[in-house]
């Protein structure tokens, strides 16, 4: 369940671009009403995501992942449902720690947020910000439902790298392609060469790619 935010003075947003991708996510924002951030880890995909939402103050802000994690499946961790969905939220609360505030569930407290899985998106229209990270372990049909489910002042944004899907065959790229041409449609490439992580994260991605 989504939870009312909190009396008080709303959190402010600290975001500098690190990248020329993320300068680019920035000037584009306003006028895109679906944006795909394909790239390479670390390169501050999630990271312009979640900022730029965050200071644009649409509510509600949807956080959604595919629940898909090296054979482990989300119903065998323990709690509610809404808790293990926090637990999948953590690639989004280690962005905060760069910002303003450091946990999700304060977070969460502060802004009309919801922490979704991509099954739970089925029937929902999309008025505020929907925020899908690690999108290339979602099926056709399922990029598929999160697009469509896009209201009249929604916005979406879709991240993810196709070089680290957990599929046979992620069709996160042709998807992109097909549409990115229709007005309010926008994509954004982050290269390996504006990672936001260690220097180190680069060499080992070049190396392992050759």
């Amino acid at each position: 369940m989504a939870k009312q935010p909190t009396s008080g003075k709303q959190p402010e947003v600290i975001f500098k671009p690190k990248n020329v991708a993320q300068r680019k996510m920035q000037a584009i924002w306003s006028h895109s009403r679906i944006i795909f951030a394909i790239g390479k880890a670390g390169t501050g995909k999630s990271h312009a995501a979640l900022a730029l939402a965050l200071m644009d103050r649409r509510p509600p802000l949807w956080l959604c992942r595919p629940a898909i994690s090296c054979g482990e499946e989300l119903g065998f961790e323990p709690g509610t449902l809404d808790e293990k969905l926090l637990s999948w939220m953590a690639p989004f609360a280690d962005v905060l720690s760069s910002m303003s505030f450091e946990k999700l569930d304060k977070l969460i407290d502060k802004i009309n947020c919801e922490a979704l899985s991509v099954g739970r998106l089925r029937g929902r229209t999309v008025n505020g910000t929907l925020i899908v990270d690690e999108a290339q372990n979602l099926s056709r049909a399922q990029l598929t439902c999160v697009l469509t489910r896009l209201g009249e002042h929604g916005k979406i944004v879709i991240c993810g790298d196709p070089g680290q899907s957990d599929l046979s065959h992620s069709p996160l790229e042709e998807v992109a392609d097909s549409i990115k041409d229709l007005e309010g449609v926008a994509q954004v490439d982050f290269p390996i060469d504006g990672c936001c992580r260690d220097p180190l994260v680069v060499k080992i991605l070049e190396r392992l790619e050759k």
